[in-house]
């Protein structure tokens, strides 16, 4: 085997050499390259999702304790944007409990009438004896033996399940206006 330089004779390759060896001495680069659409959509979409995830972080929401991460959504597999409505807010704990009614002023204490403890999801979906009922069928209807892995429901991705927490909303009688 004999070795022959690679770039030996090549004009090209002879200007990138001696570039790259120039490039040595400089600390910067001082070539200005533009983004392409693709790339600068990409930056800022993670340069939003890290703010995001930041407020997220700071923040003290029920869906928190199953959704830590921004980037990663719900699948939703429901048969009406209502419905969808319904569960997203559940899951967000916006869906207008007194607990967050109080945090917007529109409540004066945030606790349940019947328990007289703050009214959060997490009080609604698996405490309160009001909705024992209802509670008890969607235990049935998604199979589920422990009363407090209820929440665990609100991050499922099927659909059967997902129905059934948007039935036990409507059971619960809780939002009829």
């Amino acid at each position: 085997l004999e070795w022959i330089p690679s770039h030996c004779g090549i004009k090209g390759n002879e200007k990138v050499d001696r570039a790259a060896k120039n490039a040595i001495n400089h600390p910067n680069i001082d070539i200005q390259m533009e983004l392409n659409k693709s790339e600068a959509k990409s930056l800022l979409k993670k340069y939003y999702n890290k703010i995001w995830q930041l407020r997220w972080d700071e923040a003290t929401c029920y869906l928190q304790t199953h959704h830590k991460h921004v980037h990663k959504t719900y699948e939703y597999k429901l048969r009406n944007r209502r419905s969808e409505i319904l569960l997203s807010r559940l899951r967000s704990g916006n869906i207008g409990l007194n607990a967050n009614l109080n945090k917007i002023g529109k409540h004066e204490t945030g606790l349940c009438q019947i328990c007289q403890v703050s009214e959060t999801t997490q009080h609604f979906l698996t405490e309160c004896p009001q909705y024992i009922i209802p509670r008890s069928m969607l235990i049935a209807e998604t199979n589920n033996n422990d009363p407090n892995d209820i929440t665990l429901l609100l991050a499922s991705k099927n659909a059967h399940t997902q129905n059934s927490v948007v039935n036990f909303i409507h059971r619960s009688q809780r939002f009829i206006e």
